[in-house]
């Protein structure tokens, strides 16, 4: 229990049972970052149990394994409290919805396609390429998922205050 803050990170590669690459009981805020590549039996990228915040972060290609008759297998879930989602990317899980939230949605300038998808959200195919570094401003290049041609996300998010690079 307690908060959790990620910025400008990659979580690739994970497994468990539930939240493949985060699991947390508490307040979570996750900025810049990239879960991809995660697996678990549910919540294949994370599972938050609290008020949450997702900015200009990318959740894609992560794989759900329970079994069939599983209910509501997702790949990133919020079980309970307020969902913020700003500028963020769920796209391509295996066996399960992208984004699936218990309570409250705050949404802007989103692409989700498939789970919980509020009103006004892009729903096309995001055209993610591979995890690569894409260049970046930090010392540390973080693997990311760049727009590929013809990608609806290009130009779709609204610009954030201090933001000059889209580190995802």
């Amino acid at each position: 229990s307690g908060e959790l803050f990620v910025g400008y990170s990659t979580f690739s590669g994970n497994a468990a049972d539930q939240g493949g690459a985060l699991y947390g009981q508490g307040a979570a805020s996750l900025t810049d970052s990239t879960l991809s590549g995660n697996s678990a039996l549910n919540a294949a990228a994370a599972a938050i149990n609290g008020d949450t915040l997702l900015q200009s972060d990318t959740i894609a290609f992560n794989t759900v394994t329970c079994s069939p008759g599983c209910p509501h297998p997702y790949a990133f879930g919020v079980i309970a409290g307020i969902l913020n989602i700003e500028n963020t990317i769920a796209a391509n899980t295996d066996g399960g919805d992208n984004l699936r939230a218990g309570g409250l949605v705050i949404s802007s300038n989103n692409l989700i396609v498939h789970g919980t998808v509020p009103p006004g959200t892009l729903q096309s195919d995001p055209r993610l390429q591979p995890l690569a570094i894409n260049g970046s401003r930090l010392l540390v290049q973080p693997l990311t998922h760049a727009l590929g041609p013809g990608s609806p996300a290009i130009d779709a998010g609204a610009a954030t205050a201090f933001v000059t690079l889209d580190e995802r």
